[in-house]
């Protein structure tokens, strides 16, 4: 059985719907990480179609355990979370209201979760509602759907 593109991605071998490997995006300046809206969903996948990228993939049963099973590929997810994590950091505030950056993270700990990347996902979560709640500017809907992405899902 073939890989599926989302796998292929994240060995470093495949790239997105625009031709883009992990390591190009991963190199990308932060402006350009503001800037470019479809790539995180190919950084971070989730069992859940992205409303913002119809070309975005989806995480499958199948997939879910490749990833699980690798740690090649559990590592391009850190690498990914490694590089965002510095993105976030070094940019403006992302912590106020209807900031897009806000669904990336939430999608960012989905994808840790279900990858069974939890340490990673429990230090991004306390790091990242910490700054939210000081800043008191970020909703009590997203503060709820990061708790609720935090429960453990079966893969």
């Amino acid at each position: 059985m073939s890989e599926s593109p989302i796998v292929l991605f994240h060995r470093g071998v495949g790239t997105d719907h625009k031709g883009r490997t992990r390591d190009e995006i991963l190199a990308w300046d932060d402006a350009k990480l503001e800037a470019t809206h479809d790539f995180i969903q190919w950084l971070f996948p989730t069992v859940q179609p992205s409303v913002f990228s119809h070309h975005a993939p989806v995480l499958t049963p199948e997939d879910a355990k490749t990833f699980q099973g690798d740690r090649d590929l559990l590592g391009s997810i850190v690498l990914c979370m490694t590089r965002m994590g510095a993105f976030f950091r070094a940019r403006r505030p992302w912590d106020h209201a209807n900031d897009h950056n806000l669904l990336r993270l939430t999608r960012m700990l989905d994808c840790l979760m279900i990858l069974g990347l939890h340490v990673e996902a429990t230090a991004l979560h306390t790091n990242i509602t910490a700054r939210a709640k000081q800043s008191g500017q970020v909703s009590q809907r997203t503060l709820s759907e990061w708790k609720r992405v935090m429960s453990p899902s079966p893969a």
